[in-house]
């Protein structure tokens, strides 16, 4: 479980049994600031209408990684099994997903987004071929602000005057292939 609130406290709370006979209390209370941190996954996802769906994984066994859970351990605090329990957090626990989001393979695009960061006018290129492609830009919430098709051309002009990040992706017959991040300043 993790908590956060905004007096700037962050922790990680395990609590339960242990032992041979399953009767010593075992609770463990990651807290401190100088322990929390963030952790990136790199892994792919699949727009649906307004849904983003992302896979991945998270193993929260590995949150006990080099922690002996044989027997009782009352600890709260933001040093020692603290330390270990955060970082085994950010670095163990998650992982890209493989799930059924992908149902084609699709081969690598050299597109291009340009400039980036932007003032506001922003240039999508793709190679040239005879496949039906179009973009979507969506902001951080997820939102569609724009969905534009290539129409017998390989390139494409966006203006977006609101200043921001948003995703950019590239759809291929109508299947995600790449999304790039966009500043807008």
């Amino acid at each position: 479980m993790h908590w956060g609130w905004s007096a700037g406290y962050r922790f990680v709370a395990i609590e339960g049994v242990a032992g041979p006979s399953m009767n010593q209390a075992w609770q463990l209370h990651g807290l401190g600031d100088n322990n929390y941190g963030y952790t990136t996954v790199v892994t792919s996802g699949n727009w649906n209408g307004n849904i983003l769906s992302i896979a991945i994984n998270g193993d929260y066994e590995k949150t006990l990684k080099n922690m002996n859970v044989d027997g009782s351990l009352i600890y709260h605090g933001s040093s020692s099994h603290a330390v270990t329990l955060l970082d085994n957090f950010k670095n163990e626990v998650f992982s890209a997903g493989s799930g059924s989001l992908e149902t084609e393979d699709y081969q690598a695009i050299n597109w291009q987004l340009y400039p980036n960061p932007s003032s506001g006018v922003i240039h999508v290129k793709i190679p040239e071929g005879e496949k039906a492609y179009h973009v979507e830009i969506r902001d951080l919430s997820g939102q569609l602000i724009e969905r534009k098709e290539f129409s017998n051309t390989n390139s494409l002009e966006l203006d977006l005057q609101q200043s921001g990040l948003y995703m950019v992706s590239l759809y291929q017959d109508n299947a995600l292939v790449d999304t790039q991040r966009l500043i807008v300043q």
